[in-house]
Order: structure tokens, then C-alpha cells, then sequence
């Protein structure tokens, strides 16, 4: 199996994906089409047999101009990347706008004369004029609408039919009337609506390049790496590096595999990943990520995962999915835009013949006008320009959905049910406090502490910090704790009766005790602290009207704590079952709940909830069986999900309204003759413009910000 990306930049409407579909399901070896027109983007999942060249050729073959997503060149000589598109069709908007503002003061004068009474003679060199200065418009400027229609013949009309045969006409019946002298000119309206759907075609163009430039920092990676063998440093491409090999990474260089840490530290600027602003310190043997930044001092690690195995490209694979899904209202916009052309095409004759019936000079001008003014294009980008929009950033707050779907779903959520340990709480437990008895300092005991445990294989004893105090005669006893001798003292830590603490001595669960000489000398609290936002992000969640609940498995007297600091209900004690239960419960009473977990006791609940969240440090099983993964540890990740669904289906529905109410205003409209050709040309263009623009607003959405205690959101995008 293979799987190939192609970048089609004149694949324009639901009519060029309908196009592209039937030539190549037909096609033995083709598996699966995944299309976002959006993005113009084409990935065919198809059997190693199947060689890329033929899949290029079948595309080509039906008018378009594929290339491979990364490549600059395509398998024929009239192939071109997206760059060399868009300098082409520059070129072309400007030898249109220069000969446009030439007829417009050409014709300006001429219909200034005959409203006046201009002579024969001078009528006649006006119209040759705007001929001249028309003439490379309709050569050059218009040669891809006419391309791109005599090809679709073969396939079916797409977009570029109606434009291409409303320029024609409309210049040949121009033409015709000046050579014989008589009848009405075109050539303004000629130029004007091929400059006006030159430029929306352009503007739409670069806005399709700004989504994928947005998007492009998250698969920009170094291809050039630098090899540590026999103490020399080697550049080398990264697809000939290996596991286990090192790697030396400059200040200020972005990482392009997976690896541990071998220096001693680092400071990484994981944002581009996570979401994160603040760089992370890391310590030895910690995890480097490829797509993150070395903002410190030069650094070694260790090969860990290279290319498609790392969770850089992970992230990128989820979401290049996500974005291609359909959801039922963008399919539906397609059905209807694929049928729009022919439907168009029978309507301009019924309204040509219809006028011919009474009055005939407005007939062609009339059907003109309803050629130039449909549009398919807002259509059919509707849905797929705000998700894209939307998953490129939701990618750089570090949240990947499995399926676009779950954007329209999330706005209907009405309740949270939060895992505690792993969730709303770090993964990893911390010592919570120090509590002393008698003389002894805190530091000295914590330091003391961490030497003892460092000799213990005991869950707890991994909470503890590395210490270089020098111990002598340690002794372990399993299931109790450590002792050694300091100097002249005896200290343990461990078990309270090992530490000779009385059993009435009252004492949290998690509680690792110490003693000096039999004596007890220092507690020290073990829990999990809460993720550094997660108050934050509850408040956030219970203004937007959601039930926030904590559904724990972990002990009553803990989760009370957690459930106490977040001011939330919670159930303890649950086992996997009960969670199941519970879920269930909600849904019945018509509650659409959403999970948020990371162990495997939350597999049920992931499975069982409407909408379910794995955290960064669940699992690859938990990810998999989840609907949406945080790629941060930002738990406000999760106000940032719930604020871009809202505004996403905010932005579809403001498109779907507008392209919608605008074929069904504008196209009676011209058939009625109340539109003239050059403002069906202005129309059309800013119907899909408009729709690029509206979508590409999301990728400013702002996220939200903290301080220590609570969240600072920028002024969020309420409406409008």
C-alpha cells in the first residue's frame, strides 16, 4: 500500500472533484480518494502496483495540472507548482487590467456619443479601438477558462463552461457587430468580468497558499542533520540517520527526529508542537520532540524515532485525515454544486429565449449576465475552507482531531466527565510538603531523603529529586523502606512503623515518614498536583453552561481534594464499569457528554461517550481509541477546542448562507436583466472571495492565556 499527495491548484469546485473521482475509481489498484478542495489536495491511498506517473497522466489527462505536494515540477512540460501558477495567472490579471482601463475610456466616450450624437465615423474608430485593446484579453488574459472547458467536454461541464463560452460570445457577437457596422459592443464587459474572475481566482489562489503557509511550519523539517560518530561531527540527510545514533543540535536549531536528551539540559521551545509559549527546561534522559526549537546552548540526544515514526509526524497524519473528512452539510453542498453547472447552462437559454419573446435586444445581455454570475465555487468551499481554517489552528494549540465531525458536534456538548489523576492532575506525583518534627530542618530532610530513596524501588520513591549525599551501609527492606548511616546517625525512610512513627499518629494517604536514630524526624506528603491551568480551564467551561464532573477510580479522600480546589462534584472508586454506567446514564437522559481521560481503566468511558479526549502522556491504545488527542499539556487546550468549534460553525454557516442566498438572489436577478454582464462578473468573483476570507479568519482566532492564578483570554471573536 502507498499513499500519494497531490497539490491540484486548478481544481476549483465540487465539478473538478466529480471530474477528477470518475477517471480515477476506475482506475485497478485505487483503494481510496480523499479530496479538499479547500486546499486543493488530492491523497490517493493506492497499491505499491499502481506506478504515481499513471495517476499523474489520468489527472492531467483530465484538463488539470497535478503535482506532487513537495515537488516543484510534474511529469509533463505544461505542469506547474502553485508558485508558478500564481505568477502566471499576475500576468495574466495584468495584461487584462491594463487593456481594461484602455477600453473603459474608449467606450466611456463612445456611449457619452451616442447618447449626444456622435458621428459614423468616429463610432466606428472608437469600437475598433476598444477591439484593439480587447483582443489580448481574449488571446491571452482568458486562455485558462478556455483550456480548462474544452478539456472538461470530455468529462462533463465544469466552472470554467459557462465562463469560457460568456466571453466568447460575447466577443464574437462584438466582433460581429463591429465588422458589419451595426448592433451593440461587449468589449467592456469582456474585459471586465475576465479582470474581476482573474483577480477572485488569484486572491482565492494566495489565500489557499496562506492556510497551507500557516500550516506549513508544522512539516518544515531540516532535511540536514548533524551525526555524531567517532567524535566527529558529520552532516548527513536526515532519512540516513538511524536509531540510537546521537545527534548534535546547534542554539537555535529546530530538531528533526525523536530522541532522549544526553546533555545534562536544555531549554526547548516545544510551541509549534504543544502550544506552549514558555521554553521547557529538560533534564537528562528526557524526551526531545521533532518540530521543536534548542533555545539554549548546544545540545546532544539520542535517536528515538525518525521520519514517519515520530509524534511530529503523527500529528501531521491525524490531521491531514481530519481535514479531508466530509461532514454531511459540506456533502450535501457538494451533491447540489455538482449538478449546478448543467442546471445553469439550460437556465441562460430558457433566458434567452424567454427575452427573445420580449424584448430581443435585452436577451443576450440577460443571458449573459446569468452565465457570468452563478457560482458552484462558494458552494463547494463553504465547509471545507473553514475547516481547514480551523484545523490548522487548532494543530498549533496543540489539539488533532481524528474526524472534522466532531467540530459540528462539539457545540451540543452539555456535559464534561473528567478523569483526575493523569487529567486534571499531572501524571506524574510530587511532594506536596514537608512537615518536620522537633529541631530538624526541612531542606536537610528532604535532602536526606531523596539520598535514601534514590536506593529504593518503591512507586514513591521515584517523587523524590537526585541528591550526591554520601551514604554508608544501605540497607533495603522490600515493602518497608531504606536505611543507611550518616556519619554517626541511623536514618531511615520508608513504611511509619519502619520509621518508628506511633500508628496513632494521623497522616494522609501518600505519606512517605522519616526517622533519625528511632526517632520520627520528617513527613512528606506525595500527590499529584493539579495541571498548572486546570481551575482555569473549569471556569472557563462551566461559563459556557457545561456540567464539569469528576469521574475518578483513585481514593475518596483524594479526589475530594482535587474536586475541593476546582469547586466541582466528583465520584470516587469507579471502576471501569462504573464509569460505563454512568456515561450511559447521562446519555440516556439526552445529555451529549464528552470524556476526557488517559489510562486504560478510561478505555470504556473513551468508547462509550459522545466525544472522547486522550491527553499527551495517554498511551498510543487510549489515542487510538479516542476521538480527539491533546498534543500539550495545556489543559486550557480544551477552552480553545470548545471556542474554535463555536467559531467555526459560526464562519460554515455565515458561508453557506452567503453562497446560497447569492446564487438564489443574483441568478433571478440577471435572468430579469436588473444585473448587467461587468457587475455578474464583480458578483461572482466576490461570492468565493468572500468565502476564502470569512474562513481564513479563523486562523486568527486568539487563544487563551494564563496567569498564575486564573485565565486572561484575548477579547474573543463573538460575532460578526
Amino acid at each position: 500500500m502507498s499513499t500519494t499527495t497531490f497539490n491540484i491548484d486548478d481544481m476549483h469546485c465540487a465539478s473538478c472533484v466529480a471530474k477528477i473521482r470518475a477517471t480515477l475509481n476506475h482506475l485497478d489498484g485505487v483503494l481510496r480518494l480523499q479530496f479538499n478542495p479547500a486546499r486543493r489536495q488530492l491523497i490517493v491511498s493506492h497499491e505499491n502496483a499502481v506506478p504515481v506517473h499513471e495517476l499523474l497522466q489520468r489527472i492531467e489527462h483530465m484538463g488539470f495540472h497535478p503535482y506532487l505536494s513537495g515537488s516543484h515540477s510534474l511529469s509533463g512540460s505544461d505542469t506547474r507548482n502553485g508558485a508558478d501558477l500564481s505568477a502566471d495567472l499576475l500576468k495574466r490579471l495584468g495584461i487584462a487590467g491594463l487593456s481594461m482601463m484602455q477600453v473603459m475610456t474608449v467606450v466611456i466616450g463612445l456611449y457619452a456619443g451616442i447618447l449626444s450624437g456622435i458621428d459614423e465615423g468616429y463610432r466606428r474608430i472608437l469600437e475598433y479601438t476598444a477591439l484593439l485593446f480587447c483582443i489580448p484579453v481574449v488571446s491571452y488574459s482568458a486562455m485558462p477558462f478556455y483550456i480548462g472547458a474544452l478539456k472538461s467536454l470530455r468529462t462533463g461541464p465544469g466552472m470554467d463552461v459557462p465562463i469560457a463560452l460568456a466571453i466568447a460570445i460575447s466577443f464574437l457577437v462584438s466582433l460581429y457587430a463591429t465588422l458589419v457596422g451595426q448592433g451593440e459592443v461587449y468589449y467592456e464587459s469582456v474585459v471586465m468580468f475576465t479582470f474581476l474572475l482573474l483577480l477572485a481566482r488569484y486572491i482565492d489562489l494566495n489565500l489557499k497558499h496562506r492556510v497551507d503557509t500557516e500550516d506549513a511550519l508544522m512539516h518544515s523539517l531540516p532535511n540536514i542533520v548533524t551525526l555524531v560518530k567517532d567524535s566527529s561531527h558529520e552532516q548527513v540527510p536526515v532519512a540516513d540517520v538511524s536509531v540510537r545514533d546521537t545527534l548534535w543540535v546547534g542554539e537555535g536549531e529546530q530538531i528533526s527526529v525523536d530522541g532522549a536528551l544526553i546533555s545534562e539540559q536544555a531549554y526547548i521551545d516545544e510551541a509549534l508542537l504543544t502550544g506552549e509559549s514558555q521554553h521547557c527546561k529538560k533534564a537528562k534522559g528526557e524526551n526531545l520532540y521533532a518540530g521543536t526549537f534548542n533555545r539554549g546552548a548546544g545540545i546532544y540526544l539520542s535517536v528515538q524515532a525518525v521520519s514517519e515514526k515520530t509524534r511530529f509526524a503523527a500529528i501531521n497524519r491525524l490531521a491531514t485525515d481530519t481535514m479531508l473528512a466530509k461532514n454531511r452539510v459540506a456533502r450535501l453542498a457538494d451533491q447540489i454544486a455538482r449538478i449546478f453547472i448543467p442546471c445553469i447552462l439550460l437556465f441562460a437559454m430558457l433566458t434567452y429565449f424567454g427575452w427573445c419573446l420580449v424584448d430581443s435586444g435585452q436577451a443576450f445581455s440577460a443571458a449573459l449576465a446569468v452565465l457570468v454570475i452563478s457560482c458552484p465555487c462558494a458552494l463547494s468551499l463553504a465547509i471545507p475552507a473553514a475547516l481547514s481554517a480551523a484545523m490548522v489552528r487548532l494543530r498549533h494549540a496543540g489539539v488533532v482531531l481524528k474526524d472534522s465531525t466532531f467540530l459540528e458536534l462539539l457545540p451540543k456538548v452539555t456535559d464534561i466527565l473528567f478523569d483526575k489523576t493523569g487529567t486534571l492532575t499531572k501524571p506524574k506525583a510530587g511532594i506536596s510538603a514537608v512537615n518536620t518534627l522537633g529541631t530538624y530542618d526541612a531542606q536537610w530532610c528532604l535532602a536526606i531523603a531523596s539520598a535514601l530513596q534514590m536506593y529504593s524501588s518503591h512507586p514513591l520513591a521515584r517523587c523524590f529529586s537526585t541528591s550526591e549525599i554520601a551514604l554508608e551501609s544501605v540497607e533495603s527492606t522490600l515493602g518497608a523502606g531504606v536505611q543507611a548511616n550518616l556519619g554517626q546517625d541511623i536514618v531511615r525512610v520508608g513504611s511509619a512503623g519502619y520509621c518508628s512513627f506511633d500508628e496513632a499518629y494521623e497522616v494522609p494517604v501518600n505519606t512517605v515518614f522519616m526517622s533519625v536514630n528511632n526517632q520520627p524526624a520528617a513527613t512528606f506528603g506525595i500527590e499529584n498536583p493539579l495541571r498548572e491551568n486546570a481551575q482555569a480551564t473549569v471556569e472557563v467551561l462551566q461559563r459556557e453552561g457545561l456540567g464539569v464532573h469528576i469521574l475518578s477510580g483513585d481514593k475518596q479522600n483524594n479526589c475530594a481534594r482535587v474536586a475541593d480546589k476546582l469547586g466541582l462534584d466528583f465520584d470516587a472508586e469507579q471502576a471501569p464499569e462504573d464509569k460505563w454506567d454512568m456515561l450511559n446514564t447521562l446519555i440516556d437522559k439526552q445529555h451529549t457528554v464528552m470524556f476526557v481521560g488517559d489510562g486504560i481503566n478510561d478505555l470504556p468511558a473513551l468508547a462509550g461517550a459522545d466525544v472522547s479526549v486522550a491527553m499527551l502522556e495517554s498511551n498510543d491504545l487510549v489515542k487510538s481509541k479516542s476521538d480527539i488527542v491533546l498534543f500539550t499539556s495545556r489543559l486550557s487546550a480544551l477552552a480553545d477546542l470548545f471556542n474554535i468549534a463555536r467559531l467555526t460553525r459560526r464562519v460554515m454557516n455565515q458561508n453557506l448562507v452567503w453562497a446560497f442566498s447569492y446564487n438564489v438572489i443574483a441568478i433571478p436577478a440577471a435572468a430579469l436583466g436588473l444585473v448587467p454582464p461587468w457587475l455578474a462578473a464583480l458578483g461572482m468573483a466576490l461570492s468565493s472571495t468572500g468565502v476564502m476570507l470569512n474562513a481564513v479568519r479563523l486562523i486568527r482566532c486568539p487563544l487563551y492565556q494564563f496567569s498564575e492564578k486564573k485565565i486572561e483570554p484575548y477579547k474573543l471573536v463573538e460575532g460578526g
